[in-house]
């Protein structure tokens, strides 16, 4: 498993640790269908279409909020779930771009399950970084 919850006491949070930078991206993705779907295996549960994802951000951690962001605000607004797709993160003259091409599927709560609401994704305790040898990505989302 290359990513796991955390317990917060009004939030929760997910890790998540890869050999690079966008298969951590990715990885979370997966972590955050979990939590909106309450499925055990958020790859899974199959797709319906691809779509192109393009996040800019200032800093690394921004990158991360957003990105997780992007994919709340999917579910919110289109009822989609990322079930995975390689994630390119390049620095992009004073940005720092990530580029996926997203597996989505259609949220159908009878067959996939309802888990928990996301409100936001946080800065609270953010860390996105290479750490021994390995990208490793905490953060925590408000419910």
């Amino acid at each position: 498993m290359a990513w796991r919850l955390l317990e917060h006491t009004a939030d929760v949070g997910i890790e998540a640790e890869a050999p690079d930078a966008g298969t951590c991206l990715a990885d979370a993705g997966l972590a955050l269908t979990r939590l909106l779907t309450g499925h055990p295996e958020p790859a899974a549960l199959g797709q319906t279409l691809q779509e192109a994802v393009r996040i800019e951000a200032p800093d690394l951690g921004s990158l991360a909020v957003a990105f997780l962001s992007e994919l709340v605000w999917l579910r919110e607004s289109r009822d989609l779930l990322w079930t995975g797709g390689a994630v390119a993160v390049e620095p992009a003259g004073e940005v720092i771009r990530a580029t996926a091409q997203a597996r989505l599927l259609r949220h159908d709560a009878a067959r996939h399950g309802a888990g928990v609401e996301v409100k936001a994704v946080t800065y609270h305790r953010l860390h996105f970084g290479p750490e021994d040898g390995m990208w490793r990505l905490r953060v925590f989302l408000d419910l």
